[in-house]
């Protein structure tokens, strides 16, 4: 009892830490996905930008297209200005903005938790960056267009999504290996009942054998065939003590015998 109880608590100490690793793991790496999502939706809202007859704006088909425009929200997007003017923002978005921080503190790109606009919990990804200019040189001379890119030469970019889908599935993945994991623990712990009651029956075979060795049956001897050879050394010195017991009892016998002896003649 005291080596299964070492055992299970020890499997269930290797266990916890390796369903924390394991889910730590999966996190890591559903969240790098999720990361990467972010960025490359920021990537093409900064290709679908551009500059025409002096105003900036972002191509809305593929904002449809990216889900921004979706019925049921999950993905937002913002543009700003350097001096946190919003001057695009996604179908998806209200008049709410996606944070009340100064994007400006939050540095030229990089990752946040943040609270959506209808409350949810969501993560976001901004990187500063700036218009692409006219490929016509004769637009490009434009004072209209000049003015336009001096307005909009460091524009930043903000991406959100829900985090709700991503959150369940990391729930499900925590129940899941959770599950597993107790149902591995209580076979293997079931297994290793079994194995260790295999392990000591040879002790409980050399027990059973020393309890029938009294005073009258000290000839008798431990079997040595089916003890394993971790016991074959404990089984021989009792043989050893054994047999000196016999030779003791034998001498005593006969030491009674010739003093009763010796005690009759005279009488």
């Amino acid at each position: 009892r005291q080596m299964l109880a070492g055992v299970a608590v020890t499997s269930v100490v290797v266990l916890v830490i390796d369903e924390v690793l394991e889910y730590v793991v999966l996190r890591q790496a559903l969240l790098a996905r999720f990361d990467s999502e972010l960025s490359t939706k920021a990537q093409a809202l900064v290709k679908a930008s551009e500059i025409d007859d002096g105003e900036f704006e972002v191509d809305l088909n593929f904002a449809q297209f990216a889900g921004f425009g979706a019925e049921i929200a999950r993905d937002f997007f913002e543009i700003r200005l350097p001096d946190g003017n919003i001057i695009e923002r996604s179908p998806s978005l209200p008049a709410e903005a996606l944070s009340d921080a100064d994007a400006r503190a939050w540095g030229s790109s990089g990752f946040a938790n943040i609270t959506l606009p209808n409350g949810a919990a969501g993560r976001a990804f901004w990187r500063s960056f700036q218009p692409a200019e006219e490929d016509n040189p004769e637009e490009r001379l434009l004072e209209l267009n000049l003015r336009a890119w001096e307005k909009y030469r460091d524009l930043q970019v903000v991406v959100a999504s829900d985090l709700t889908d991503l959150h369940q599935t990391l729930r499900i993945a925590a129940t899941t290996i959770a599950g597993v994991g107790a149902g591995v623990l209580l076979l293997a712990l079931g297994i290793i009942h079994v194995l260790l009651g295999r392990g000591l029956r040879p002790l409980e075979q050399i027990a059973a054998e020393v309890r029938q060795i009294g005073a009258r049956a000290l000839d008798r001897r431990i079997r040595m065939d089916d003890i394993p050879v971790e016991l074959q050394g404990m089984g021989e010195k009792l043989n050893e003590l054994l047999a000196r017991l016999e030779e003791s009892f034998a001498r005593e016998r006969r030491f009674t015998s010739d003093a009763a002896h010796e005690l009759r003649t005279p009488l």
